[in-house]
């Protein structure tokens, strides 16, 4: 609308200053449509450079965040830039979604926040948006309302979920075979078995050593419970371990 209104004050300002004889009308309608000239020219001066008739609104809205992997509680990131601050985070919101997602770079700002209490998405958005449908009406033809500002992307995810780079994600699965191989290895077997009959006879002898009177019912059922607490902690080493490995990984 505004430009319409510049070109209209343009074209009167013309036909005044030629055609009308009259001195005095001639200066003096000419001189109120050369303002409004100026004025209407500084108006679309000023919403192109201060954003005039504008408002920052801001939002903030969640998004649900599932693991990128069916086997693993997985969250993958690619730091970008030269110190690797900023970063492009790949996502998922269901598990059922065949397609990923990714954050945005620009005026973008994502960020992972972990050991929180659940896994979600939290995007705040600021924006520019014009005050009222006057301010829309004079200067919508700029299509520049809800015109981006600041994004900020602010991951949650829980403890259980695993964060890696892209490179440490695919190079994840290879660790992951190498570690098994070992440990399915005849030796490595071998050494558990070994490892795990000690783990189960400490625990009998620290049972017997509350109560020496303990039957062999109980005694069998003390190697059960110690057998299962070893495999549980072996795995768990075996885990922390491959993590180790996967967090070297540049």
């Amino acid at each position: 609308m505004i430009i319409i209104l510049l070109v209209i004050a343009v074209v009167l300002f013309f036909l005044t200053w030629n055609l009308i004889r009259n001195n005095a009308v001639s200066y003096t309608l000419g001189g109120i449509f050369a303002l409004c000239i100026i004025v209407l020219g500084g108006m679309i001066v000023a919403n192109y450079s201060t954003h005039y008739g504008m408002e920052k609104v801001t939002t903030t809205k969640t998004e649900s965040l599932a693991s990128m992997s069916k086997d693993t509680n997985l969250l993958v990131y690619q730091p970008i830039g030269t110190d690797g601050s900023e970063k492009v985070v790949v996502y998922k919101n269901t598990a059922s979604q065949t397609k990923t997602k990714h954050t945005q770079t620009d005026d973008t700002t994502s960020k992972i926040v972990e050991n929180a209490k659940s896994n979600k998405l939290v995007v705040k958005e600021t924006r520019w948006v014009y005050k009222n449908n006057t301010y829309k009406l004079m200067f919508g033809i700029a299509d520049n309302n809800h015109v981006l500002i600041k994004r900020t992307n602010t991951f949650y995810v829980k403890k259980d979920m695993l964060v890696l780079t892209a490179n440490q994600a695919k190079a994840m699965p290879k660790i992951v075979k190498a570690e098994q191989a070992q440990v399915n290895s005849k030796a490595g077997k071998e050494e558990l078995a070994k490892e795990g009959a000690a783990f189960a006879k400490e625990a009998v002898a620290n049972a017997m050593m509350k109560n020496d009177k303990i039957s062999s019912a109980d005694k069998a059922e003390i190697v059960k419970q110690a057998t299962d607490a070893f495999k549980v902690q072996e795995k768990a080493k075996v885990m922390q371990a491959i993590l180790k490995e996967v967090k070297e990984v540049k």
